[in-house]
């Protein structure tokens, strides 16, 4: 899983293409999103700066949320992707992100 952090945009150039510049339109159109797609997760108790942390299956997962956005007149500024790693206690290290996956063989 990757997480980024999506908020206004505040750049020179901000509302140049884009009409929904706000960030409760950003997060009233993420929540949309999270009830429609499982793998996405949305955390608004995180929120710094306006800022709100969004979890996906990977970069593409991510990449096509906000593309879309765009083309619905969002403009967004995000932070770089960051690997979720889970802290294993027992040997005190952080394990690599493994998804099980189950292959059923039909006779």
């Amino acid at each position: 899983m990757m997480q980024i952090s999506v908020g206004v945009n505040n750049s020179p150039i901000a509302g140049k293409e884009g009409t929904k510049l706000t960030v409760s339109a950003i997060r009233e159109r993420l929540i949309r999103e999270a009830e429609n797609d499982v793998a996405l997760k949305v955390k608004l108790e995180d929120q710094v700066g306006g800022f709100i942390t969004i979890m996906g299956r990977g970069d593409l997962h991510l990449a096509v949320l906000l593309e879309r956005m765009r083309r619905e007149g969002f403009e967004v500024a995000i932070t770089p992707p960051e690997i979720i790693m889970k802290y294993d206690e027992k040997t005190k290290s952080y394990l690599e992100p493994i998804e099980r996956v189950t292959i059923e063989l039909h006779p």
